[in-house]
């Protein structure tokens, strides 16, 4: 089959996206002058009327809730790929690439940025690197010398340091708050922000995925604790779960080993992760921070909404592995490089949402409305791309329907070899 290579492109997702109305922070928020060496001369950071607090700003609990409505209300899919921010200021993190890890440290360290807070993580060798040391100071750009940074930061961080840079949190509807982090065990290494939690307990996440790139994508359920914590255990205090990053006062405390500061509720670290039952951990993290349940509708529309992601996201990889072989010029990937572009967890994990979504429907059927009986006859018969809501474009000649995928899938005809071209590896 003739197929070719197309320009990587996101679909969006069937749900409506209704226009938020964003408070401006200024109202809530007092900022005092700006001491920081990294942001010392950020023109852009928030300067607020209580100009007489000339005390140094630090993260505390009240400046977590504000993280934590930025990530609900302004963090959006299309950060890194809009030239301008929400009030007009260039985005110095315009086209930038990164996984998963470096999203997340990158939304924490632009932030900081924002609003003139302290941004600390600790080195592989337990030594503090902070936005108030003067290394960056040379560069009177101060747009640069944040660049400059943000781009040492990322250098330094990945799944494997962000739960030295963050503390096990409790499961409560106080705790699970947007911004909080669901770090995978290091055998599977993979972290999310949670972006909101419904009533339901049902959450969004937010994230980016190997190979980096500017694409950010959403979640729209908890994943499988098997798929997630590959090692077969809990969570625990060094690695894994729902986490939120060390504040620098925090971060200090440890590295001069005195006994971690005890902060006020509900943000305390906590063991409750550890003596959940592992095969329904999130089973009973829903039931914990859950107000009202979701409707049977609502969860079969998830399951759609997020298998229709997943796919998208292994059309941007396998593009991606075709753009680096064709690159490679003949030669072979690496091991690491082959880990890379194949997608052989992810495909398990696609089959893993197909089987969860027929089960679903084998014993709730009769609850589902008629429009999603509808939709899930589609996907047996997989004949049409008529008003189909989730298509994908994974080439420039090829559009192809949910439905006729995960036929595809069932029957095994899909590659996820990166070695194999478009056309085999999507089962043609």
């Amino acid at each position: 089959m003739n197929t070719t290579l197309m320009t990587k492109n996101f679909v969006p997702m069937r749900k409506n996206n209704f226009t938020i109305l964003i408070v401006f922070l200024l109202v809530v928020f007092s900022l005092s002058k700006v001491s920081a060496s990294v942001w010392a001369l950020n023109s852009n950071a928030v300067g607020y009327s209580n100009s007489k607090n000339t005390e140094k700003m630090e993260w505390n609990n009240e400046w977590e809730k504000h993280y934590s409505f930025w990530v609900q209300k302004v963090l959006q899919t299309n950060w890194l790929q809009n030239e301008r921010l929400q009030y007009g200021e260039f985005n110095p993190f315009y086209r930038w690439q990164v996984d998963c890890a470096k999203l997340a440290y990158l939304t924490r360290l632009f932030f900081s940025y924002r609003y003139g807070l302290e941004f600390v993580i600790r080195s592989d060798q337990g030594q503090l690197i902070s936005s108030q040391d003067n290394h960056w100071d040379e560069e009177p750009n101060p747009i640069k010398r944040l660049k400059n940074f943000a781009k040492f930061i990322l250098a330094r961080v990945s799944t494997r340091t962000i739960s030295r840079d963050s503390l096990l949190i409790d499961i409560s509807r106080n705790s699970l708050i947007p911004g909080t982090l669901l770090v995978a065990d290091s055998k599977r290494g993979h972290v999310m922000i949670l972006k909101e939690l419904k009533r339901s307990g049902a959450p969004i996440f937010i994230y980016s995925t190997l190979p980096a790139s500017d694409f950010i994508y959403e979640s729209y359920s908890y994943p499988t604790p098997e798929a997630y914590f590959l090692s077969g255990k809990n969570p625990s205090v060094s690695q894994g779960g729902f986490r939120r990053f060390l504040w620098p006062s925090e971060h200090r405390a440890r590295i001069t080993q005195r006994a971690p500061l005890k902060t006020p509720a509900p943000f305390q670290e906590s063991l409750i992760q550890t003596e959940l039952n592992l095969p329904l951990f999130f089973d009973e993290v829903q039931k914990k921070v859950l107000v009202a349940p979701l409707s049977e509708n609502e969860k079969f529309e998830y399951l759609l909404d997020d298998l229709c992601m997943k796919m998208h996201e292994r059309m941007n990889v396998i593009i991606d592995a075709a753009l680096a072989l064709e690159n490679k010029k003949g030669k072979r990937f690496t091991e690491a490089e082959f880990d890379l572009y194949s997608t052989y967890r992810r495909d398990f994990d696609i089959m893993t949402y197909i089987q969860r979504l027929d089960q679903t429907y084998r014993e709730k059927r009769y609850l589902l409305s008629p429009n999603n009986q509808t939709i899930y006859q589609q996907l047996l018969t997989a004949t049409s791309l008529n008003d189909d809501f989730c298509l994908v474009p994974w080439a420039d000649n090829k559009l192809e329907s949910l439905g006729s995928l995960r036929a595809k899938f069932l029957a095994k005809k899909i590659s996820s070899n990166p070695y194999d071209s478009f056309a085999k590896r999507w089962g043609e």
